[in-house]
């Protein structure tokens, strides 16, 4: 049997009455959360769902939510949550439990979530945004959600990176353009696995070589340059077939800036690569 709120909350039990009421007080958060979550709007998805007359009561579904509130507000565990919630006479007034009523169970507060499933939550989620919206605190326009991130290292660019780039935006744009015009791109051979797999092995040499011949790095670079050689000749091939075309749709002519644009740069990145073979490190406008 569904429960919305304890009974108790009506009548104050005798401790309430003999305790100072300085142990009961809230912060001023709690306070207006509470005032909050007491709209009947945050439990009419409860009700909907769940509202069955047979049965065990169930937790009240007032007491339920505020503990989810405090779990997720102050990142606690389930067992965490039970035990504040017990020790704390504020937290106990803020979940609608009098110091006679019995904190639920982690299990209990675990199964209920499961039990209450995802539709539910989204229900709430709607429910609170209109609440804001009709309070002006949101303009319901746009929800920003803040996101956990997790540091990483930066990508340095390197000359082997940027030609391994440079064949994998070269076949997209081609790919794009094939699929755009049917009969271009027919000779056009991709090259994205075996640079991939040069690549790969290209970094293995460089983690690995502590201080040996600079042979191997630069044999495998050299294959690297040549790959990227042949997807350039590829896509001069294409651009070719383009300028045959009597019209040209907008989306058309928009990939063709954009493939001649990534052939210019893997040129570059092409004569930069040699250049450093060749052991010549200052290059002033390196890319």
């Amino acid at each position: 049997m569904l429960r919305i709120d304890n009974s108790s909350q009506q009548n104050p039990s005798l401790w309430e009455a003999v305790l100072p009421p300085e142990l009961f007080q809230m912060n001023e958060e709690l306070t207006r959360v509470d005032k909050l979550l007491d709209d009947q709007r945050f439990l009419a998805p409860f009700r909907e769902r769940f509202s069955t007359c047979m049965g065990r009561p169930t937790t009240a579904v007032a007491t339920y939510l505020r503990m989810m509130y405090l779990k997720h507000r102050y990142q606690l565990g389930y067992e965490v949550l039970v035990k504040e919630v017990s020790d704390s006479l504020a937290w106990r007034r803020f979940c609608h439990l009098d110091l006679g009523d019995r904190v639920p169970d982690s299990t209990t507060l675990i199964k209920l979530t499961h039990k209450y499933g995802e539709g539910t939550v989204g229900a709430l989620n709607d429910a609170l945004v209109l609440k804001l919206k009709e309070g002006k605190v949101i303009r319901g326009k746009k929800l920003r959600i803040d996101t956990t991130v997790v540091e990483s290292d930066i990508h340095h660019p390197t000359d082997t990176g940027l030609l391994n780039d440079s064949i994998k935006v070269i076949t997209r744009v081609v790919d794009k353009l094939k699929k755009a015009v049917p009969d271009i791109g027919r000779r056009f051979v991709k090259h994205t696995r075996l640079a991939k797999k040069v690549y790969l092995g290209l970094r293995k040499v460089i983690r690995g070589r502590m201080g040996q011949d600079d042979t191997i790095l630069k044999k495998a670079r050299g294959k690297l340059v040549k790959i990227t050689e042949e997807v350039i000749a590829g896509g001069r091939v294409v651009q070719a077939e383009l300028e045959l075309l009597q019209e040209k749709p907008p989306r058309v002519n928009r990939l063709k800036g954009q493939l001649r644009e990534w052939i210019e740069l893997a040129e570059k990145v092409v004569w930069q690569t040699k250049e450093v073979i060749k052991g010549n490190r200052r290059l002033p406008r390196r890319l």
